[in-house]
């Protein structure tokens, strides 16, 4: 460990962010890059060599967490790719919204509606919104949307609503029987709610 530098990997965009995930399923790591604007790369992690590049038609979000793993376009289009190739395998088009969150191989959507998908992109589940998506939170049995003024939780038993601006959301345990609740901020206090029955 004395500082040398193994290689060097030059892109043509700023570099968003640098997944190290095994995300094709062979046991090993490998290095994703998302250039900011459309690009996403998989590089050999011993050379630093671009083993593909995929290019989309505008801004990308990508988790790269599963074999096939869904890939946002812009908040529009879903996408899921072959992690192995780089191949778009589907396409769902004009499904999302722009805010996202991820949790293992499902992913939460929110624009005026908020949406569960597959990691294949499917529609599993939808809701639609009192306003448009600021925020949305997928949690154990729980999934958030913030809108300009209300927090909305969506749970197997039905829906609540908070009339405030959550931030910071966290799933926490908190001693109201037991159970985990929800924690978060709202300006100048911290908000606990009984988030499940």
């Amino acid at each position: 460990s004395d500082g040398t530098v193994l290689w060097r990997h030059a892109v043509t965009a700023v570099v968003q962010e640098v997944f190290i995930a095994d995300a094709d399923g062979d046991g090993a790591d490998e290095i994703y890059l998302q250039e900011r604007g459309s690009t996403i790369e998989r590089l050999d992690p011993a050379t630093g060599r671009t083993i593909w590049a995929q290019r989309f038609g505008g801004e990308v979000y990508f988790a790269p967490v599963r074999p096939r793993q869904v890939v946002v376009q812009g908040g529009r289009s879903w996408f899921a790719m072959d992690m192995a190739t780089g191949a778009v395998v589907t396409k769902t088009d004009a499904v999302g919204g722009s805010k996202h969150a991820y949790r293992g191989d499902r992913i939460l959507t929110g624009g005026e509606t908020l949406r569960l998908l597959t990691q294949e992109g499917a529609i599993e589940w939808e809701k639609p919104l009192p306003g448009p998506a600021t925020s949305v939170w997928l949690l154990d049995g729980l999934r958030l949307a913030q809108t300009s003024d209300a927090l909305v939780g969506f749970t197997s038993d039905g829906t609540w609503t908070y009339e405030g601006h959550a931030v910071d959301v966290t799933h926490a345990d908190v001693e109201l029987g037991g159970e985990p609740e929800l924690l978060f901020g709202d300006g100048v206090r911290v908000v606990a709610i009984r988030s499940r029955s």
